[in-house]
């Protein structure tokens, strides 16, 4: 990467937008590849950001609610379409015009289809609509659904903290407690915090100014947003964050699978497809690339981190004033794309031959009713199956001739292939889950 590049664009961010300052990162091969802190996280003491400087993150931490309930839901302890009210049963005083309050599902408020007013009921015309978890259940009785619910986004703030109340029910600690413990310091986010020393903290601002008057943000009581915009990071510990939805490890703390799922996008949120939305990330398009990760925004600061899948890359920029955080990272993460895109080609290992038992099943076999061509091969150490352009691969099961078949598209995706064995040694014919094929 270049370096003098990235640094004179995070400049030039800055100061053109007249900004007091930000810390940017990018991810590259599992790692912080380069980070650069310009301007000041306090312009009083002079004090300039750097990779540690904690930032306000604000919706960035839905991403760590989404990830707590998909870990109760692997748990087994809750499932995604339980309405809200089956864990906790206040959520009945909700108004819902439309239906009954059960259709106020898990899975609804992670992906902000449900319908519901997007904030905190306000007192009077001057108050904002902050609330803790405690306060958000005490005012059921003041929500509403006011769109019928899977009819169109409507991004829902209030949302994720009824999530943060499902955890600390389901879990029986508080939200920050369960979050403490089960994704920032297994992943080791050692920085990342709800209530954080204020001296390891930038300065939010509003406003845009070059005078030393510009106004610092107006500090927000504790406690608030838990579960919804509540938590402070920094560079290092998004970076760390990043290579968790790019990597394949952490498997102790989500499963990969569970991660490729909540990446999947599963709604088109705008009329013009530039933005695709998963369970809690968003996919948005730049230039010809498409980006998925969470933006985040409040009193002062704005904060954006992203990955790009398929070249194993992220960025992150965290703005403490009102500056468009995201597309310095989008630009920061065109950087890295195209730098990662120009290294040269592995050269392939040499192929892994098959395990003996598996040979006998290799080879072409058709459904003659429909015509249709399926083919078991072994490819990159896996028993694959394609039919078309469908790929698949096969996961043995206790039975040598029975395989879970295993894919991200595909109709029979967790069904079965069953083989049979001819006269001959080999596989005669395979079953793909009600669908026979006879070799050809």
């Amino acid at each position: 990467m270049d370096v003098q590049r990235l640094e004179a664009m995070t400049a030039s961010f800055v100061t053109d937008h007249r900004l007091p300052g930000a810390a940017v990162g990018v991810v590259r091969d599992g790692r912080l590849a380069w980070s650069y802190g310009y301007g000041f996280a306090d312009r009083a003491a002079g004090r300039r950001p750097d990779a540690q400087t904690l930032y306000r993150v604000a919706s960035i931490s839905k991403t760590f609610t989404a990830s707590s309930i998909l870990q109760l839901r692997d748990a087994g302890r809750l499932r995604l379409d339980d309405p809200l009210v089956v864990h906790v049963p206040e959520a009945a005083a909700i108004t819902n015009p439309f239906g009954p309050v059960e259709d106020i599902t898990l899975r609804r408020l992670l992906l902000h289809t449900s319908g519901l007013q997007g904030e905190h009921p306000i007192d009077d015309v001057a108050s904002e609509p902050f609330g803790s978890i405690a306060e958000v259940i005490r005012d059921f009785a003041r929500m509403a659904v006011v769109l019928p619910p899977d009819t169109q986004t409507k991004y829902c703030n209030i949302g994720y903290q009824m999530l943060g109340a499902v955890i600390e029910r389901v879990a029986g600690v508080p939200f920050a407690d369960y979050v403490g413990e089960h994704l920032l310091r297994p992943l080791g986010l050692t920085r990342t915090a709800f209530e954080p020393d204020p001296a390891d903290c930038a300065v939010g601002y509003f406003g845009r100014s070059y005078s030393d008057d510009l106004p610092p943000a107006t500090v927000l009581r504790s406690g608030l947003f838990e579960a919804d915009g509540g938590l402070w990071s920094c560079i290092e510990d998004l970076a760390r964050w990043c290579t968790f939805w790019l990597g394949a490890g952490d498997e102790d703390v989500l499963a990969r699978a569970t991660r490729d799922e909540m990446l999947r996008p599963w709604i088109v949120s705008d009329a013009d497809g530039k933005e695709l939305q998963g369970l809690c990330l968003y996919w948005r398009r730049h230039g010809d690339e498409r980006y998925v990760g969470h933006a985040g925004g409040l009193h002062g600061f704005i904060t954006k981190f992203a990955v790009s899948p398929k070249d194993g890359v992220g960025a992150i920029a965290l703005v403490n004033g009102m500056g468009d955080a995201e597309a310095l990272c989008f630009d920061l993460l065109d950087q890295a794309v195209t730098a990662q895109r120009a290294r040269p080609v592995p050269q392939p290992a040499a192929p892994v031959p098959p395990p003996d038992a598996y040979a006998p099943l290799l080879g072409r076999y058709w459904w003659e009713e429909f015509g249709e061509i399926l083919e078991v091969d072994w490819r990159g150490g896996e028993l694959t199956l394609f039919v078309g352009e469908e790929r698949m691969t096969l996961e043995p099961t206790d039975d040598p001739l029975r395989f879970t078949m295993r894919g991200h598209r595909t109709r029979p995706n967790g069904d079965l292939a069953w083989f049979a064995l001819g006269a001959d040694g080999r596989a005669d014919r395979v079953n793909m889950s009600g669908y026979p094929f006879v070799r050809q």
